[in-house]
């Protein structure tokens, strides 16, 4: 899976005026077939193969079903999903959005306190009281690093503090290692993953409400603290520590230079315990969570992810069933694990000790480590506006580039 993305500035106004004509939710009968279109994205992780063979899996068991499965052109399926609810053509069920513009212009069915009952936090990124989206898994940001090349430069332990942090980015680059790597074309608009991590440790883990509270016009920006943390960001970038080539990569090209050895530390979601044990040598890969100037540093979380229906659709209760299936079904599960690092937060499930080091070794800390919510990934009443994140990842690509500040 994906996150921090950008939306277009078109497709959340058209989102806010759409009108819908010539639909009216409705259910058929039980033995009429029932068609239902399924908005997924590919990735490095999730191929089309991947979203084949669990729709194939569902249809198996209810064969007056079909489900159409469309690709969104781009990660940024959350935009293209707004595009599509513009001209009337929101599909009825769509995986992995940010709900919130969404719900703001009524185009989403919210599910009922009886069919979250097999969700460990069934109000996790909830708005306004509703659930919209099916929280069917947890996702968290650590820093990965080569173990290797941290050997390499004379480091012996990861960081525990933001000191250390820093003193280690000063000993790989003494080495000739990048010490950090980072990608944020356009398109995959993760430049500021990086930058939010800093922003978590410092700021968000002091006051886990800080976003709900910026929404509310308690706290701003310009706030010492979170200037501070902007201003780390800025000094690291300074120094070097970061790939000169960040603007240029993709996700999958800056996934695979961290896999190549280019630089020694990636800052990304767990997903990437996916790629990491599908590498040549997956306990090469370690994992910590951004240090704070002292104490224990907590880690960026999310739990939701899962599917949202249309309340346009014309079987809402036939694609609010699928949705609850497919988020749930234990191969589903298995497979997110293992092919997109997910940790399932669905009753009952137990990690297969088969899996991946690199994936076993995340959820284990994960489950023993006090979380935080992550900072401009969609998280409920959370959420970082969608106009506000595309300022927030143009500023950070900008402080890369020199042309802004961290003020």
């Amino acid at each position: 899976m994906r996150r921090g993305i950008v939306l277009s500035a078109a497709a959340l106004a058209v989102a806010s005026a759409v009108a819908f004509t010539g639909c009216s939710a409705g259910t058929p009968a039980a033995t009429e077939k029932v068609n239902i279109s399924f908005l997924t994205f590919e990735s490095p992780n999730l191929t089309a193969q991947f979203w084949k063979d669990a729709v194939g899996r569902y249809e198996a068991k209810n064969p007056n079903v079909t489900v159409q499965i469309l690709t969104a052109p781009s990660t940024d399926i959350t935009g293209y999903a707004l595009q599509l609810a513009g001209t009337g053509q929101l599909p009825d069920a769509i995986t992995s959005v940010a709900p919130g513009k969404f719900v703001e212009a009524g185009l989403l069915e919210p599910y009922s306190e009886d069919q979250l009952k097999d969700f460990t936090d069934p109000m996790a990124g909830a708005i306004g009281g509703k659930q919209y989206q099916l929280p069917v898994a947890t996702q968290v940001m650590y820093v990965y690093y080569n173990k290797a090349l941290f050997q390499k430069a004379g480091i012996t332990a990861p960081p525990t503090t933001f000191k250390e942090f820093l003193a280690d980015c000063k000993m790989l680059q003494a080495a000739s290692i990048t010490p950090i790597q980072v990608a944020g074309s356009d398109v995959d608009a993760l430049f500021a993953t990086f930058q939010s991590a800093i922003i978590n440790a410092d700021v968000i883990s002091k006051n886990p409400n800080w976003v709900s509270d910026a929404n509310a016009g308690k706290v701003k920006f310009t706030d010492p603290d979170m200037v501070a943390a902007l201003q780390k960001y800025a000094d690291i970038v300074k120094d070097g520590y970061i790939n000169a080539d960040a603007t240029g990569l993709t996700y999958a090209q800056g996934e695979q230079g961290f896999l190549d050895g280019k630089a020694a530390m990636w800052p990304m979601g767990n997903w990437f315990a996916a790629a990491g044990d599908k590498s040549a040598d997956p306990e090469n890969f370690g994992f910590f969570a951004m240090p704070t100037n002292s104490g224990p540093a907590t880690v960026p979380a999310v739990t939701g992810g899962g599917i949202v229906i249309s309340a346009a659709s014309k079987h809402i209760k036939e694609a609010q069933e699928f949705a609850i299936a497919f988020n749930t079904d234990p191969d589903y599960l298995a497979a997110g694990a293992k092919t997109d690092g997910l940790y399932p937060a669905v009753v009952g499930f137990t990690p297969d000790p088969t899996l991946g080091k690199v994936f076993l070794a995340g959820f284990e800390l994960s489950s023993k480590s006090t979380r935080a919510p992550w900072f401009g990934v969609q998280g409920g009443d959370f959420t970082v506006p969608a106009d506000a994140l595309t300022v927030i990842n143009a500023q950070s690509k900008a402080i890369f580039t020199g042309q802004s500040t961290a003020e």
